[in-house]
Formats: structure tokens, sequence, C-alpha cells
């Protein structure tokens, strides 16, 4: 376990709004700043996904899209050994559609079965996802699974008004 890295993926989703755009950029750079200059977690294993990357482009690696995140969730798989620790923190808004939760971003959204499909490809790492926003209770059920932990803002889908978890998590981290 001394030996074992930790891999992190920040997401912001899109904001809808310059409010939570800035809100959203400013609680993911919080935790992306913490993870390198506290935690000690290398720069090169803290991958941070963005709305926009003109806004940061020193942290900002690429657009928040589902095909990002999915793409960079595999390159993490082959990047990790078996003891090594994953950490997704997903800032933004959620919804529920049709009784399937999602996690808003450019072009299609990010769904629980896309995370757990993704997810199999860390069969022996710990993998913790973070889900700040609104609606993120409905991803526990679908994601619960031995060594995982899921952390969210709300307790169910059906609660869809935006939270202030995110701005919590980045001051505590």
């Amino acid at each position: 376990a001394a030996q074992a890295r930790t891999h992190v993926l920040i997401v912001a989703g899109i904001g809808g709004t310059a409010e939570y755009r800035e809100s959203f950029h400013a609680e993911a750079s919080e935790i992306y700043t913490a993870l390198i200059e506290q935690h000690g977690i290398s720069e090169e294993d803290v991958i941070y996904l963005g709305e926009r990357v003109e806004t940061a482009p020193d942290m900002i690696s690429d657009r928040a899209t589902r095909a990002t995140v999915l793409q960079v969730l595999a390159e993490m798989s082959q990047r990790a050994a078996p003891e090594d620790r994953v950490l997704v923190v997903m800032i933004g808004h959620g919804t529920e559609t049709n009784g399937e939760p999602a996690f808003n971003v450019s072009g299609p959204d990010l769904t629980p079965t896309d995370f757990s499909m993704a997810a199999v490809a860390f069969p022996t790492q710990t993998l913790a996802l973070v889900h700040t926003g609104s609606a993120s209770g409905g991803w526990v059920e679908p994601l619960a699974a031995p060594n995982r932990v899921i952390i969210t803002a709300t307790r169910s889908a059906r609660e869809q008004n935006a939270t202030e978890f995110g701005q919590f998590f980045a001051e505590a981290m």
C-alpha cells in the first residue's frame, strides 16, 4: 500500500450560466491544487476535464464530454497498478430522465451505466467516485461493488436542485 499511487480525474460539467461555470471551475481548481500541493499527488496523476479549456489551459487537459471521460478512464486503467487507487470527482449539474440519472457534460450526458462499464477496467483498484451534483443519489445503487466508494450530494436522483456539496468538499480538500 505504501507504493500505491492515486490516479485522479476531476470533471467539471456544463454550468449553463456564467455563475455556475465559474463556481464549478473554482471548486475543481481548488481540488486540483489541494491534491497536488497538500496531498502530494503527482501532477501527472491528476487530470482535470472542464467545460472550457481556455478557462485554465495550465490545469484543464481537455473538454468534459462523455467520450473524453471514458477515454481518460480507459487510459488510467492502463497505467494503474493492481493496488493503486482511483478517484473521480464530478462537479456539476445532474438530471434524471426516464428513470436514469445523468451527469451533464457537453454532448451526450454521462450515466451510471457508462461509468459502470468503464469501472470494469479497475478490477482490483479501490475506485472512489465523488459526485457533487444534483440527482447524484441515483448513482449509488448502480455503482455499488466491492472496492468502491460512492459519495453523492443527494440521496436520490429525484433531488434535482443545485447542491452546495461541491463547495464544501473542495474547501475540505
